[in-house]
């Protein structure tokens, strides 16, 4: 078996973020790196208005070419779609087709793997963590969602990032 450690896809400062996970989730996996540079790729938010600044960054992001992935727990997904719908955001469904009028797909954390956008919001990293049975699960769930941006990546958060993240600083 041999262990891969270049990526492709994902640019270098959101890869080397997420890979921040990879000592708690899987113990003994080698961080991975990326060969994409896109200086600016990554974004994490603190909000005292989760909804709306998690709206916001949809409605930045669609400023973009490309398709726009808003990935969040579970649990968020119907209170997400309601901001979404207020805001006048139409999204789709995972599996739809993206056109030029409807680019921003809302994505359940537990759909995520195997998808890719050019652009994600991520909506409170703690709550994808938590709605999971256990811990490890967890960050591998939220590994997952932190990975599925081609081009950038909006991490917004209400509550603590989970501690396994560290500050980006």
């Amino acid at each position: 078996m041999e262990e891969l450690t270049a990526g492709f896809r994902v640019p270098r400062e959101v890869i080397a973020y997420a890979s921040r996970l990879l000592p708690h989730m899987s113990p003994g996996l080698a961080a991975v790196e990326s060969v994409r540079e896109n200086p600016g790729s990554l974004e994490v938010r603190p909000s005292d208005a989760l909804d709306e600044d998690v709206v916001a960054a949809c409605v930045e992001a669609l400023a973009h070419e490309g398709s726009i992935g808003l990935i969040a727990a579970d649990a968020r997904i119907a209170p997400l779609a309601e901001a979404l719908t207020a805001a006048g955001l139409a999204y789709l469904s995972p599996g739809e087709e993206t056109t030029a009028e409807s680019r921003l797909t809302l994505v359940p954390a537990s759909l995520a793997k195997g998808l890719e956008y050019d652009y994600v919001v991520l909506d409170e990293p703690a709550a994808v963590v938590d709605g999971e049975p256990d811990e490890r699960t967890g960050l591998r769930r939220l590994y997952v969602a932190l990975t599925r941006a081609v081009s950038g990546l909006t991490v917004v958060h209400s509550a603590p990032v989970p501690e396994q993240l560290g500050s980006l600083s």
